[in-house]
């Protein structure tokens, strides 16, 4: 597992283009194994715990099992997971956080919090 901070391009409805500085975390096959355990391992005991409520268990319990085997299918299929994506809307200017943290694809579409407006990094 390592840490690093790459740089792409923002683009928006301007013709100018600003820079966003996203930190990504790369996992290598042992700790993406370890990931998807600990999600297997955490939705397969929510239903078990699930087995005590009486009549929701019907729904919660196959719906908790199959939900640990979807989550733990994703985390082993990542392997780049932005943590943090911060730059400057080309648009207003405004520099922020955007909200475009999780498996990390590029291009990657997002909005500007001050305008709005659709942008997209990479």
């Amino acid at each position: 597992m390592t840490t690093e901070t790459l740089h792409y391009p923002v683009s928006g409805y301007a013709a100018q283009k600003t820079d966003a500085s996203v930190e990504v975390i790369r996992f290598d096959r042992k700790a993406r194994v370890r990931r998807a355990v600990s999600a297997l391992a955490l939705w397969w005991a929510a239903a078990l715990a699930s087995v005590f409520i009486p009549i929701a268990h019907f729904a919660l319990v196959p719906g908790f099992f199959i939900y640990g085997i979807v989550a733990a299918r994703q985390r082993l299929k990542h392997e780049i997971v932005a943590t943090r994506v911060e730059g400057t809307c080309p648009d207003c200017g405004a520099a922020q956080q955007f909200e475009a943290a999780g498996p990390w694809a590029p291009p990657v579409e997002t909005a500007c919090r001050q305008c709005s407006r659709r942008l997209v990094i990479g």
